[in-house]
Order: structure tokens, then sequence, then C-alpha cells
């Protein structure tokens, strides 16, 4: 007699995640700078399945936060490298799953320190910084609490001339699990990434940046960012 075995079917998800932010920073002191930046998101997710042709996708474009901060020169680069500190916070986001907005104040803040030192044409740079998040609504009541992220960085940037600049190094983060409040909990996750980027001086006044982040700890996935920079 035959026996039928029915064949697993998974689905295959993937997802790209467009950022495009607006910021400004404003010098007080010739040590300490005040900055803040708004941020729009959009999300495209594709899934498929192991079986057939069926797929699906899904579009979402949304605002996603309203970021405020200060960055603190603690001691410039002599006889000990550089020190600068940071504290920022996400004063506006939008915490929802959905494409209904969910506005939250201040339930993510951010605090790290960066230091470097410049033998010319080389500039080593290291830092460190930690990220918490709080409770929060995500709209129908579900109430979520983020996983915290620690991460520590390291870069080297090298001047190949007067106008352009290359940098790599590598990028080492854990994040805690996020969990539902009363609910489950997910899995706490360590993530390494390699860091590649140069720099590019359009005008006196004006620098362009293109940066690259590629997980090589297995999960796969990258991010590519482009930067203009203007000087009033």
């Amino acid at each position: 007699m035959a026996t039928y075995t029915p064949a697993t079917l998974y689905t295959r998800t993937t997802k790209m995640f467009s950022h495009m932010s607006l910021g400004m920073r404003y010098g007080l002191t010739s040590t300490t700078e005040i900055y803040g930046s708004m941020r729009g998101a959009a999300q495209q997710a594709r899934s498929s399945f192991s079986k057939g042709s069926e797929r699906s996708h899904a579009n979402r474009v949304q605002w996603d936060s309203l970021t405020i901060g200060i960055n603190h020169r603690f001691s410039p680069d002599n006889e000990t490298p550089a020190l600068l500190g940071y504290l920022q916070t996400e004063a506006i986001e939008n915490a929802s799953l959905t494409e209904n907005n969910r506005v939250i104040y201040g339930k993510t803040w951010s605090i790290g320190i960066i230091t470097y030192r410049r033998i010319d044409p080389v500039v080593f740079s290291l830092s460190s910084g930690f990220r918490k998040s709080w409770k929060r609504n995500t709209g129908d009541s579900v109430m979520v609490i983020p996983g915290n992220i620690f991460h520590v960085s390291s870069k080297l940037n090298l001047a190949l001339n007067a106008e352009t600049s290359v940098f790599w190094g590598a990028r080492w983060s854990n994040k805690n699990g996020s969990r539902l409040v009363g609910g489950s909990k997910d899995i706490s996750a360590t993530q390494t990434s390699l860091l590649l980027g140069a720099a590019y001086a359009v005008s006196k006044r004006s620098t362009l940046h293109f940066d690259l982040s590629a997980d090589i700890s297995g999960r796969g996935g990258g991010n590519l960012s482009t930067l203009l920079r203007h000087t009033f």
C-alpha cells in the first residue's frame, strides 16, 4: 500500500525598507551642539510559497519619528584621543505596526560615546552606545516592550585627497528580544556587520556621504545610505 506524505510548505518573505530624513545641527558652543531630524519610511514585503506560484506583496509608507539630541566634546584630539558623548531621544515616534499612525512621545532614548585619534591621513575611531525602549501601545490595545540594543563599532578613515575619503570598519550589536506584555518574548540576537563608505566634498560647504553596512553574521541583509551635509 502506498503512503502519501504531504510536502512541507514554507513561506519565504523578502522585505525592503527605505528611509528618508531631513536634519539640522546647531552649535551652541565650540564643544556642544544640538541636533534634530525627521524621518519617513517605506516598506515593501514579498512572500512566496515553496509549492505552487502563489505570491503576495504589501506596501506601506508612513512617517517614522522626530529625533532631537545633544552631543558634547569632552576632550580634543591632542596628547590623548578625542572623546565625545551624545544623548538623544525619539521625541515623537510612530509606534504603529500597520498603516494606521500611533503617536507616542519620548519612549526611546539613546546614549553613547565616541573616541578618535587622527594620524594624518588616517583617523581611527571607536564608538559604543545603548538604546533603551520603553513599553508602548502599538494600537488595538497591544502593548509591546521593544528590545534594548547595545552596540560597539570601530572604523578606519583614510583621506585620499583634499576632497575624497573612504572608510571601513565593523559593528557588533546585541538586541534583547521584544515581548508582548503578558505574552511571548522574542529571542535575543547578536549581529556583526561590515561597514564601508566614502565621502566627497562637493564644495567648501557641502559634502556627499555614501555608507554601506552588510550583515556578516549569517542572517543576511544590508543597508545602503546617502547623506548630503551642508554647512550654513
